[in-house]
């Protein structure tokens, strides 16, 4: 496939949220507040008057947050809902297709069984129409090669996620179908794929294949049956993990992050929400997903993507680099072991008040039986210069993490 590239800047996260008795906040720290932390964190106390100078939400955050995202995914199902596709045999073309092609729907003159035939009335159809889409290089029916299951199991920025079955294998596989009138910038999507097309790790998901047609990109992927990690947190007692557990997860997290830096990947959206397990398993492998805001730019980097509460403080000032994404493992960090992120905000303007202060603490009620060592690994993600930020490398060498192992 021929493509182009190009970052993708995207509007922040724009939820708000209900404000909770203790600390349900949004996440960030800075490298002074790095080394005030962790001498707080030695001696397991935090200054009761600090913290009471501190406003505190209420309700507790991350179900306030799902309930929030599940609303929102049954309002966008009843706006955006489709006719269920049929299931097409190979000598078809799918009705998608079809539909933008009305002579062809009804002519029983036309023979499209052989492949080659099909790819040139297609190429033919596309080149009539100045205003048609093409990602790819070609057009095809991924329905030939793939059952599509129609109930949908996730939904993403740009389009809806189910499952499909390799039709010659019977291997199962997740299809995200991105329909082209809603691609703002093809870039993104091109972009995402061409990056996905590079990877191989196991903490990553794997590209299966791509197809497209006149009105779709479908984008196959290993299915991952796990859910994701937001949801794992919000099921924990506490919303929270154990300290053993977050260190494997994070352990995960960081190998799959030291993979995508070697590959010249910084991801930029890195959050629980971007995190699925392949099984639902408790022992289960984790993958990084969505790379639509990724980027294989080198050097200093100047667009300011990512999401409210995990997006480092140097992203806001447009000057960054692949150390963004430490900042927001950092984040992950502190909500794995604790249920909530280091700041709040109604907005993301307050939220990135409280980011630029980037003052941020342990309260005692919450952190008192947390090891002085995931705290200090906390501080050592979580410092304002992004100079002095660990590599992804170097934070899998911290005595915490190696803990783990």
């Amino acid at each position: 496939m021929r493509m182009r590239r190009k970052t993708k800047t995207t509007n922040q996260d724009t939820m708000s949220l209900r404000k909770r008795g203790m600390v349900r906040k949004h996440s960030v720290g800075s490298h002074s507040e790095a080394t005030t932390c962790v001498s707080e964190a030695t001696s397991k106390t935090v200054s009761p008057e600090r913290l009471a100078r501190h406003k505190q939400p209420s309700g507790g955050f991350l179900k306030q947050i799902y309930s929030m995202m599940k609303f929102r995914q049954r309002s966008e199902e009843g706006i955006e809902k489709r006719k269920k596709s049929k299931g097409l045999h190979n000598s078809t073309v799918s009705k998608e297709i079809m539909s933008s092609q009305p002579n062809y729907e009804n002519d029983s003159s036309r023979s499209l069984s052989p492949h080659v035939e099909q790819q040139q009335e297609l190429r033919d159809d596309a080149s009539t129409h100045d205003s048609i889409l093409m990602i790819t290089d070609e057009f095809s029916n991924v329905r030939t090669h793939y059952h599509v299951d129609p109930k949908p199991i996730g939904r993403g920025h740009y389009g809806t996620v189910r499952k499909c079955m390799d039709r010659e294998t019977g291997e199962w596989f997740a299809i995200k179908s991105i329909k082209k009138s809603k691609i703002k910038d093809p870039d993104v999507v091109i972009s995402e794929i061409e990056i996905l097309t590079d990877m191989n790790h196991p903490n990553v998901i794997k590209l299966v294949d791509v197809h497209e047609d006149l009105k779709f990109v479908h984008i196959i992927t290993e299915l991952c049956t796990g859910g994701e990690l937001f949801e794992r947190i919000v099921s924990k007692k506490g919303a929270k993990y154990t300290e053993k557990d977050a260190a494997k997860v994070l352990k995960s997290i960081l190998e799959a992050v030291a993979y995508c830096h070697e590959e010249g990947i910084t991801h930029r959206d890195l959050k629980p929400e971007n995190f699925l397990f392949q099984t639902e398993a408790e022992d289960s492998p984790i993958k990084i997903i969505d790379f639509g805001l990724a980027t294989q730019e080198t050097g200093v980097l100047t667009s300011r993507v990512g999401t409210a509460y995990y997006i480092a403080p140097e992203v806001l000032k447009r000057r960054y680099t692949q150390s963004c994404d430490i900042w927001s493992v950092g984040v992950i960090a502190y909500i794995l072991l604790c249920g909530y992120p280091p700041f709040h905000g109604d907005t993301n303007k307050e939220i990135f008040r409280r980011l630029k202060i980037g003052k941020f603490d342990f309260p005692k009620k919450d952190w008192d039986d947390i090891s002085f060592g995931a705290m200090h690994f906390v501080c050592y993600l979580l410092q304002q210069d992004p100079s002095k930020r660990p590599s992804a490398e170097q934070a899998l060498d911290h005595e915490w993490i190696r803990s783990a192992r």
